[in-house]
């Protein structure tokens, strides 16, 4: 089975992100993994956080799938 990251700067709640996943759930061939900021990080895509500690926590979303993580860190880190 093929393994699908997807990752954004707009951040987990984002709509784009969202219709993403649905439609790849919908196609039933990967396993998805989503990893965001927990905020909109737009042009800070290439910064990596590196003197503080990044957290991580799962995120159930409306379309009821369970491979969300949001990150309170860049769109790098995820």
């Amino acid at each position: 089975m093929r393994k699908i990251l997807v990752a954004n700067d707009d951040g987990i709640f984002a709509e784009g992100i969202n219709i993403l996943v649905t439609h790849l759930l919908k196609w039933g061939k990967a396993e998805i993994t989503v990893v965001a900021p927990d905020r909109t990080k737009n042009a800070t895509s290439h910064s990596l956080t590196l003197d503080s500690i990044l957290r991580l926590r799962k995120v159930f979303m409306p379309n009821g799938y369970e491979g969300y993580t949001v990150v309170d860190g860049s769109p790098a880190d995820c």
